[in-house]
């Protein structure tokens, strides 16, 4: 008997190794049917010889039964009708050739061994088709339930008790760079980023507690990404009430964390522009209605004129300069700006801003230096003209009485770059960051007390970038500061 299980072994599991390491299942399935038939007639021939009738020739049918559960195609009936035939001629050899039972008893023991066969085979046909509409059935259960939690905009995980993987949906399995496949019986430690897992513990262990945690958080993703998630942990129960895993539902919410920031800074922005149409439009008017309510019988003397009209004049200026930048920032804010660029000539924009600026130039004793050359530029020449006088006014506002201003151009790659330099007060670092961050903010006063709205750089900066124009800063306190803005040189046709 020991050589017969060493002769099945090397005749049988070997050869099917072989064939399974190559792919060909079906005849390592054939050949090992084949093999423990063989084996199985050989050994209870080999039993009967020795008198010992032990019922070993029965493992045939076991043999017969595999034939049917693992073989689909026409081999099927062959190799159990095979196994059939050899049961019955060992049944036959242990009862005629080493036995003295009579004919009767060896045909009705056939007969019962034939009827067995044929109800093992019906009965296992149907056992098979009910197995596999079974086995169907859950696959396609199974597929629905993942087009469901695939398709769903939230990262889902399912774990056990022992935080071993039990399903996740394909966001998850995107975020984390391990496929389903490979994620589920893993431990949460093996999939999670350390800095996740560990910050997530306590959230873990609440769950298991019978809580529902709930967190939102910026994370960095093994891919690279940061996200804006929001989640929560939920326990899972049993039918007896028992814990038996936590489920993670998590929501990347960071478009819409980014439009709430959006919108706190429109909102701030609105309070911002509300205190300035209070100051630098409401100032004005109320000095034009106090002087419209002068009685007639009152007697107003030249001196008192001539202050009134200086006043209402540096108002007016203010107030259309105030009131054509809030349009203009307005549109922008709704994006309702266009840019419609021409040739421009720099030099006229500035001589015409020059002019406009030319009595808080003279008050001021400032001394303004040219040294721009005779380019044009492409831009939309509207919007030059109010960066041209936001930024002059700005270089006006903020120059020492006496100092200079100075404004030039030079061309560099096809760009035209016009700079506008003062020696006055200067700016603040973290001012010019909130300028570049297009936030509106609160200008300080001038240095002859000029008001301002605090929204024409921001104004520029918007501009200059639907222009297709470069805006810089650079600023020193108390030494000054220089505008720069690259505009793009107008090519002339050859």
């Amino acid at each position: 008997m020991a050589l017969i299980d060493l002769g099945t072994f090397l005749f049988s599991i070997v050869p099917v190794f072989l064939l399974n390491r190559y792919h060909h299942y079906r005849y390592g399935v054939i050949y090992f049917i084949l093999t423990i038939i063989i084996v199985s007639c050989f050994a209870s021939y080999v039993a009967y010889s020795d008198s010992r009738f032990t019922e070993t020739e029965n493992i045939i049918l076991l043999a017969g039964i595999m034939s049917v559960i693992m073989i689909d195609s026409k081999y099927q009936i062959t190799l159990y009708s095979f196994a059939s035939i050899a049961l019955l001629i060992m049944k036959y050899v242990k009862l005629v050739v080493f036995s003295s039972f009579f004919m009767t008893h060896l045909i009705m023991t056939q007969i019962n061994t034939l009827t067995i066969v044929l109800a093992i085979y019906f009965f296992m046909r149907l056992f098979k088709a009910m197995l596999i509409n079974a086995i169907n059935k859950t696959q396609n259960q199974e597929a629905i339930l993942y087009s469901l939690i695939d398709n769903t905009p939230l990262h889902l995980a399912l774990v056990d008790k022992n935080l071993n993987y039990v399903t996740v949906n394909r966001n998850y399995e995107k975020s984390f760079g391990v496929s389903r496949e490979n994620t589920i019986g893993r431990h949460a430690s093996d999939i999670l980023p350390p800095e996740i897992y560990q910050r997530h513990k306590p959230l873990i262990q609440a769950a298991f507690n019978g809580e529902s945690p709930e967190f939102m958080e910026y994370s960095t993703l093994p891919n690279g990404e940061s996200i804006f998630a929001q989640g929560r942990y939920v326990p899972l129960r049993n039918s007896e009430n028992e814990i038996s895993g936590i489920t993670v539902y998590v929501t990347d919410i960071t478009e819409l964390k980014t439009v709430e920031e959006r919108l706190q800074k429109a909102l701030k922005n609105k309070d911002k522009l509300f205190s300035i149409i209070a100051h630098d439009i409401l100032s004005p008017l109320n000095l034009f209605q106090n002087i419209l309510a002068i009685r007639d019988d009152e007697i107003m003397d030249k001196k008192s004129f001539f202050d009134y009209q200086d006043s209402i004049q540096k108002k007016l200026l203010v107030l259309n300069n105030t009131i054509n930048n809030l349009l203009q920032w307005a549109r922008a804010q709704q994006k309702g700006i266009n840019a419609y660029p021409k040739v421009v000539t720099i030099n006229n924009i500035v001589e015409e801003n020059l002019v406009l600026f030319g009595e808080l130039i003279k008050k001021k004793n400032l001394k303004v230096k040219q040294y721009i050359n005779e380019n044009q530029v492409f831009v939309d020449e509207d919007h030059l003209k109010l960066i041209v006088r936001n930024l002059l006014h700005n270089a006006i506002k903020f120059s020492n009485e006496g100092s200079e201003i100075e404004i030039s151009s030079l061309l560099e790659n096809y760009k035209v770059i016009f700079n506008i330099q003062d020696f006055g007060v200067g700016i603040k670092q973290e001012n010019i960051d909130h300028i570049l961050d297009e936030s509106v903010h609160f200008s300080k006063t001038g240095t002859a007390g000029e008001m301002g709205t605090g929204i024409g750089l921001s104004l520029c900066l918007e501009l200059s970038k639907l222009n297709d124009c470069e805006f810089k800063i650079d600023s020193i306190v108390n030494e000054g500061t220089c505008f720069r803005v690259s505009i793009p040189q107008a090519i002339s046709e050859p």
